[in-house]
């Protein structure tokens, strides 16, 4: 069994009489790679701070490496943290902003030579050493950022937003940079964004933080595949799920519209039957349905071609809209009808109220 990282238990927070955490638990092991993701003001920052101990928890405790935490300074948990703004001195060489948090820990000479040129080397820095922050580009200056963290040798990185101030080309680049250098070192990570591209692609587990409360906590492929909450659903995904109000059948084996088109589920639902549901498709889960097969049509009114993909917008003749992704090249046009089908293995369920996932 791998040893436990961080181990989150009961985290709460407050600032004044307003509750941002609520309650949140979560067990990190050695060597994971942990993104939490949610849209602004879910207080995913806030909690990555109480981790790093530049914030208190109103309750709760904080264990890293087995120890407890909570009166810890944050220069003695053994943590390294890489910022939104890169956070270096702009005085200093690209080489003394790596090596200063080492001097400051009376580190020998020769043991911070070793450490800041690994560093460089796995970054690809060794021609940027003499340089100041102003002379590099915002990817260099994040590199430098991280090699800074790197060069602690800490029990775990975290990261909070790093890639929020690069353009969208570069955010790609770096995020392969950032997941090359989780496969190299190994080290403990969690990482902080409302991105969930970035999110999908770095985790080895996602958490999807929404009103300071984990709605999900998985693989991305399980976020994606099986969301637990309409939030999550909602959240994870582009084009977004649709989202249909229909009647659940008495027998939970189908659901359907108030214009009494419907879909029949590959598996019962054993909850809520006779009532209403939410019923949640991916765009590239409702396909072509060819001749009697058909489920229901869709009056086209927007498309999309971005090459690969040729997304599809438009209503159902009752007032609820739709999204389907189909293959890149196929011809459709404003006002043309298509006769779907949805995948029943492929149908999300939810109940209305709660948010929770039925199926």
């Amino acid at each position: 069994m791998s040893n436990i990282a961080v181990n989150l238990v009961d985290i709460k927070k407050d600032f004044g009489k307003v509750r941002v955490i609520e309650g949140v638990s979560c067990v990190i092991e050695e060597g994971e790679f942990i993104v939490i993701l949610g849209p602004s003001g879910c207080g995913k920052s806030t909690l990555l701070r109480i981790i790093a101990g530049l914030e208190m928890a109103t309750e709760g405790r904080v264990f890293i490496g087995g120890k407890l935490m909570n009166q810890v300074e944050p220069k003695d948990r053994n943590i390294a943290m890489v910022f939104q703004n890169y956070a270096l001195y702009p005085h200093m060489t690209v080489w003394n902003n790596m090596a200063y948090g080492l001097k400051v820990r009376g580190m020998s000479k020769a043991d911070i030579e070793i450490r800041v040129k690994k560093a460089a080397g796995i970054l690809g820095l060794e021609g940027l050493m003499n340089r100041k922050p102003q002379q590099l580009s915002g990817g260099q200056r994040q590199r430098v950022a991280m090699g800074r963290a790197i060069v602690r040798e800490p029990s775990a990185f975290l990261f909070d937003e790093p890639l929020s101030n690069l353009d969208a080309k570069l955010r790609v680049q770096m995020r392969l940079e950032i997941k090359k250098l989780h496969q190299s070192v190994k080290t403990t990570s969690i990482y902080v964004t409302h991105d969930q591209v970035e999110a999908m692609t770095l985790a080895d587990r996602l958490i999807v933080m929404n009103a300071g409360r984990f709605d999900q906590v998985a693989t991305p492929i399980e976020v994606y595949n099986r969301p637990a909450t309409l939030f999550v659903a909602g959240f994870i995904g582009s084009p977004a799920m649709n989202m249909i109000k229909m009647e659940l059948s008495p027998s939970g084996d189908a659901v359907k519209m108030a214009s009494g088109n419907g879909f029949s589920l590959a598996h019962p639902v054993t909850r809520a039957k006779g009532k209403e549901v939410i019923v949640g498709l991916r765009p590239e889960h409702v396909v072509l349905s060819q001749g009697p097969s058909a489920t229901f049509s869709l009056w086209v009114e927007v498309v999309e071609i971005l090459g690969a993909d040729t997304i599809v917008h438009g209503n159902l003749g009752n007032g609820d809209t739709l999204t389907v992704r189909l293959p890149g090249g196929f011809k459709i046009a404003a006002g043309d009808k298509l006769n779907l089908q949805a995948m029943a293995d492929q149908i999300h369920i939810f109940d209305p109220e709660t948010g929770q996932r039925l199926n």
